[in-house]
């Protein structure tokens, strides 16, 4: 029998023990395996991997010495030219990153960043994203939404709040959905009027975890879908989640990405002809134009339909600054980026009317 059938029938036949005594040379057994040439042989061994990293009986203090010898391949994999494999090594990294602090996990991301293998450096800058964020949506809930937004937007914190929200923190917003940021504890909250979730609070965006990011956006797509896009205060708020949308196409999580570019494509399809989108259309573009050529394919499909609802939402106008993004992504480095762009362009000279392209 082939060495590498061999080792697919071991590899299947592990997962009984994982949590037995001697469960660390089984570990090492695993490593090996994900140099085999048989692509099931390390897809395999990296899905038994991330059960055993997750086992209850696997301590940090336990583990902490085996990483040193699991990253080396397991960087590698996250390169992997196919992507059953790279998805794998993905979830046997977060598995660690569960158990070892995201703080370590960091450390080795920033290492990859010059890494010969494009693809591993693609997917450790995704990690690293996926890990900021974790970070505060953990803060989001320790501390509030409404201290975040005070301290991200430069405010003094309130007297209320703990010592430890004083540290600084990124000078964008957190990553909550928001129709608007929340007054200080000192003022009365606006009348429900004056916002246009108002008149549908079963509609209401929270800035707290009781929404997931998916569902957020999904929440957000049900405003559209129920007429909010046309209350006079929703172009005021969509400014305010202009970064928060940015961030989450180029998401980790191929489902929030995916709904991410389904809201993008909602609010292009609600406000065609409105000044305060056209505004926001350039910033859009350059988000999903990152996420067009990444190697996941839902994301890569879901951000290239996405700008192509744009480009359509233009019919008759256009935007100027985003035909600049597609005719400087002809000249881009990437040949997926650049086959994209001219796909654009193409486009955007049958559906938007001359004037536009004359400027």
């Amino acid at each position: 029998m082939p060495q590498s059938k061999i080792r697919l029938s071991g590899v299947g036949a592990a997962d009984p023990y994982i949590d037995t005594e001697g469960w660390e040379e089984l570990l090492s057994a695993l490593v090996g395996c994900l140099s085999d040439n048989n692509s099931k042989v390390p897809q395999g061994s990296l899905k038994v991997l991330a059960k055993l990293v997750a086992s209850p009986h696997k301590s940090p203090d336990a583990l902490r010495p085996c990483f040193a010898l699991v990253w080396g391949p397991l960087k590698e994999k996250m390169g992997d030219s196919k992507l059953p494999a790279r998805e794998a090594a993905t979830d046997l990294l977060l598995e660690f990153m569960d158990k070892l602090g995201m703080s370590s996990m960091m450390d080795r991301l920033k290492l990859c960043a010059g890494h010969k293998n494009w693809r591993t450096r693609e997917q450790a800058d995704l990690q690293s994203k996926h890990i900021r964020n974790t970070h505060m949506r953990m803060l989001l809930s320790r501390f509030g939404a409404d201290d975040l937004s005070n301290l991200a937007r430069g405010s003094t914190a309130q007297s209320s709040s703990p010592p430890s929200s004083s540290r600084s923190l990124p000078s964008s917003p957190p990553k909550a959905l928001a129709p608007s940021p929340s007054p200080a504890s000192g003022n009365p909250p606006p009348p429900p009027a004056t916002s246009f979730l108002g008149a549908a609070p079963s509609l209401q965006l929270e800035t707290t975890c009781k929404y997931s990011d998916r569902e957020a956006l999904q929440q957000l797509q049900r405003v559209v879908a129920s007429g909010g896009a046309f209350h006079a205060g929703f172009a005021p708020s969509l400014r305010a989640l202009r970064e928060p949308l940015c961030e989450q196409v180029g998401d980790l999580r191929s489902t929030v990405a995916r709904e991410a570019c389904a809201t993008i494509t909602a609010l292009a399809s609600a406000l065609t002809g409105d000044d305060s989108w056209a505004h926001l259309v350039e910033f859009f573009v350059a988000a999903l134009l990152k996420a067009t050529y990444v190697t996941i394919q839902v994301i890569s499909t879901s951000a290239d339909a996405c700008i192509k609802s744009i480009i359509q939402s233009g019919r008759g106008g256009g935007y100027v600054k985003a035909l600049a993004k597609f005719i400087e992504g002809v000249r881009a480095r990437n040949q997926v980026l650049r086959l994209h762009c001219v796909e654009y362009v193409t486009l955007a000279l049958t559906c938007w009317h001359v004037t536009v392209l004359d400027k």
